[in-house]
């Protein structure tokens, strides 16, 4: 039999996780139990980092696009402070901006890449293991700063000033909106976490 070399087996076991998950994600029930399991997660996260806006996460169809799966309500925490935090005072306050977006394109596939690219990697077990964790997280941190581009953008009126270093900050990794870099970072992201183990690892680079 032909012996695989590495690139072949980190190729084929890719492609084997990576079209797995897409048909268990393209059932309706698992992409709504990843929602709201996104929506509990994110939203403390966004809402403890970004300083002028306060947003709620939750699972809900626009009834003119079913494709846009998650709901966002957003309050400009200038005009209302750490009230926001207070679920009763949020109720007798209108958002200042309620947005749809189709998670399963921003979300379930940069996850499911990061998932397939972590455990095809060459790495031994504890290193997936932390590493796959980490991927995510830096994930979640980083749609932190890109969600926070496209909410600032709609309540700032469809525009955003470059008067703070936050600002500065989200229109670099906002993308200018777009959804396809998003892939590109993730890629880079699981690269930077995987290359530096593969350059380490003893006659691990050799072979590839």
């Amino acid at each position: 039999m032909l012996k695989r070399s590495p690139i072949t087996r980190f190729v084929v076991l890719f492609l084997a996780i990576f079209i797995s998950l897409i048909v268990i994600f393209s059932i309706t029930k698992v992409r709504a139990v990843h929602c709201s399991y996104y929506s509990a997660v994110a939203a403390p996260l966004f809402n403890i980092i970004n300083p002028h806006v306060f947003a709620e996460f939750s699972p809900g169809g626009h009834e003119t696009n079913p494709n846009w799966d998650i709901e966002f309500k957003v309050w400009d925490k200038r005009e209302h402070g750490r009230e926001l935090f207070v679920r009763s005072y949020r109720s007798r306050n209108n958002p200042k901006a309620l947005l749809y977006q189709n998670h399963h394109e921003i979300i379930i596939i940069p996850f499911i890449f990061i998932i397939a690219l972590m455990l095809a990697s060459p790495m031994d077990w504890k290193n997936k293991l932390w590493r796959t964790p980490l991927a995510i997280f830096i994930f979640y941190l980083f749609m932190t700063f890109y969600l926070s581009y496209r909410f600032e953008y709609t309540i700032n009126r469809n525009e955003l000033p470059m008067d703070s270093i936050w600002h500065v900050l989200i229109s670099f990794f906002g993308l200018g909106g777009n959804t396809d870099p998003i892939y590109i970072f993730v890629f880079l992201l699981c690269c930077i976490l995987i290359v530096p183990y593969v350059i380490n690892k003893k006659g691990l680079l050799s072979k590839l």
